[in-house]
């Protein structure tokens, strides 16, 4: 009789747990992470929580357009979407699995896209995800190329395996920028016809050739990557 009234009292217990705590945990789709862009880009990484999360691509003007998610610990890919065109429409994939850091390369058309994940948290959950983010670090200047409109080629050094290359028009005509590695692989291409800064990643170190085409627009560019802790270097 007793252990009968112990187990009621516990399931009773257990079932107004979220009351006592003050209000029903409820769970909901949670923007962790968002990017836009245009042309081929490579995004900054991201962390996919264990449980349940999907990742939503919106491609504009026509194809192709593809995205894919690489591990950035074991460098699997994972094709999320892969459209030969010329006409192409938004999606989204699910998963289930922990990436503690992820990215997404795409490749799509001058028009512009868009991707960004979701996670499923409750309140609670939410807080603790956003917690358990590693702060980022700081960004070192590498270094500043500016020019005026023409066509132009720049080779860079770079041994950070992660960094930040950012670029603006500074004036009203239109800019293309590709960035290649010493294999030849197109990493960046993005075409701009106004002004403002914008930037994507690239994650991998070596000798890069950036090409530059201008019209009627000065431009610049920048190199940034993560501040190294002191005495890294020499290890």
């Amino acid at each position: 009789m007793k252990t009968t009234l112990r187990m009621a009292a516990l399931a009773w217990l257990l079932a107004m747990t979220p009351f006592v705590l003050g209000q029903v945990r409820t769970t909901s789709w949670v923007r962790t992470f968002n990017y836009s862009g245009n042309g081929i880009a490579q995004t900054d990484t991201f962390t996919l929580a264990p449980g349940e999360w999907r990742i939503h691509y919106r491609p504009y003007g026509r194809g192709p357009f593809s995205v894919i998610l690489r591990d950035t610990a074991s460098g699997l890919n994972k094709r999320l979407t892969n459209q030969i065109g010329p006409n192409v429409v938004s999606g989204s994939t699910s998963g289930s699995d922990g990436i503690k850091a992820a990215y997404l390369v795409v490749q799509g058309s001058d028009d512009g896209w868009q991707v960004w994940v979701e996670h499923y948290l409750d309140m609670v959950d939410e807080w603790n995800f956003r917690q358990s983010q590693t702060p980022r670090k700081a960004l070192e200047r590498l270094g500043s190329w500016t020019g005026e409109a023409n066509e132009q080629t720049v080779t860079v050094q770079v041994a950070a395996p992660h960094w930040r290359f950012s670029h603006e028009q500074l004036g009203p005509g239109r800019l293309r920028l590709d960035v290649f590695d010493a294999t030849g692989q197109c990493l960046l291409r993005t075409c701009t016809a106004g002004g403002g800064l914008r930037e994507a990643w690239i994650h991998q170190n070596g000798e890069f050739t950036v090409r530059i085409s201008a019209i009627d627009t000065p431009w610049i560019f920048h190199i940034d990557a993560p501040e190294m802790p002191a005495g890294t270097q020499d290890e």
